[in-house]
């Protein structure tokens, strides 16, 4: 699907909430984040904060969450960014179950967040096309 092909570039955003710059895979990465810096109900937030093995083909992989955000109410949420066209792939859905679980484990949230279920709105229209 090339609408989210074309938003697939890399480079680095400065965070005034982190006092840091985190590198982005995507121009909806990036959004996000820009997204999240006005939120005021988010106190801080980390790019790709986890490893978490997943089991896909019978082979154990590594699954790197996009985000780890903290509430101001100390709640945590782990976030992955997809297209929703990318959402019933056979291997994300192994990545999202093995996501579910350790969050589940580890008293945290997991969502993942399209251009149609986030929490943003219709975030994609006020991001720019790199092309």
């Amino acid at each position: 699907n090339g609408e989210y092909i074309k938003h697939l570039v890399k480079g680095r955003y400065y965070s005034k909430k982190n006092d840091k710059s985190f590198h982005y895979r995507s121009s909806w990465e990036k959004g996000f984040m820009k997204f999240m810096e006005k939120d005021e109900n988010i106190k801080q937030y980390d790019v790709e904060p986890l490893f978490i093995p997943y089991e896909f083909d019978e082979i154990t992989h590594q699954y790197i969450p996009d985000f780890l955000i903290e509430y101001k109410n100390n709640s945590q949420k782990v976030v992955e960014i997809k297209p929703d066209y990318l959402i019933n792939d056979e291997r994300n859905q192994a990545k999202f179950s093995a996501a579910q679980k350790y969050c589940k484990e580890n008293d945290l949230e997991f969502e993942v967040w399209t251009e149609s279920n986030n929490p943003y709105g219709t975030f994609i229209k006020e991001i720019p096309s790199p092309i």
